[in-house]
C-alpha cells in the first residue's frame, strides 16, 4: 500500500513541478536533423558452389532464387541480410553457370525486400542507407569483403590493408558510407576487388 502512496506523491510532484514551467520561455534557433535509420540484424551468408559455407542452414536462398528468372543455372556467392525500420532485405550476389570456359560468368546483384512473410524484389531508392549498402555489396567481390573483415593485414591486400583504417573506427567496427566513398574514388586501385 506504501508503495502505490508513494507513486501518488512522485505523480502529484511531477504534475505541480511541469505547470510551473513555461516553455514559450525558452528560446533557440531551428536546426535541420537528418535522422540515420538503423540497421540491424546483419548476416553475412558466403557460398562455394550455392552452397552455404557456415555452420547454420540458409532456409532463405531457395526462396530469394525463385525471382530469378532460369535458377538452376545461378551460383549463389553471397547473401548480406539486414533489418531496418522494422522492414527485412538482402543483397543476393549470384552468377549465372556458363557452359563456355572462354566465357566469364556475368555477375548480378539484387535487392529483395520481404514482404507478407515472401521475398519480392526491390529497388534501392527507399532510403540513403539502402541505396549506400546495395553500392557496396554490388560493387565488391567476395574477397574484397572477406579481406576487409580480417582483423589481420594479409600481405597479398595491399590495397585493401591501407584503406581498413580509413573505413573503420577503433573497434573494428565497417562505416560503409565512408566505404562507399572509399570505393568512388579509388576504382581504378581496387578495380581487381570490384564487380562493375
Amino acid at each position: 500500500m506504501s508503495r502505490y502512496i508513494h507513486l501518488f506523491l512522485v505523480f502529484f510532484y511531477l504534475q505541480s513541478f511541469s505547470q510551473d514551467i513555461n516553455f514559450n520561455a525558452f528560446k533557440g534557433n531551428p536546426i535541420k536533423v537528418e535522422f540515420i535509420k538503423e540497421i540491424s540484424e546483419q548476416k553475412m551468408y558466403m557460398y562455394v558452389d550455392s552452397t552455404y559455407t557456415g555452420a547454420s542452414l540458409d532456409n532463405q536462398l531457395p526462396l530469394l532464387l525463385d525471382l530469378i528468372d532460369n535458377k538452376n543455372t545461378v551460383v549463389a556467392i553471397f547473401r548480406y541480410s539486414f533489418s531496418s525500420n522494422g522492414e527485412s532485405y538482402s543483397v543476393l550476389k549470384y552468377n549465372i553457370k556458363v557452359d563456355d570456359a572462354d566465357t566469364v560468368p556475368k555477375v548480378t546483384t539484387i535487392l529483395c525486400k520481404k514482404q507478407n512473410n515472401s521475398w519480392v524484389l526491390s529497388d534501392n531508392s527507399s532510403f540513403k542507407e539502402l541505396q549506400i549498402i546495395f553500392y557496396v555489396f554490388s560493387s565488391i567481390t567476395l574477397e574484397f569483403y572477406n579481406a576487409l573483415m580480417n582483423t589481420e593485414n594479409k600481405l597479398e591486400y595491399p590495397e585493401i590493408n591501407k584503406l581498413k583504417p580509413l573505413v573503420k573506427d577503433a573497434n573494428g567496427v565497417l562505416n560503409i558510407e565512408k566505404l562507399a566513398e572509399v570505393i568512388k574514388e579509388n576504382k581504378a586501385s581496387l578495380s581487381k576487388y570490384l564487380d562493375e
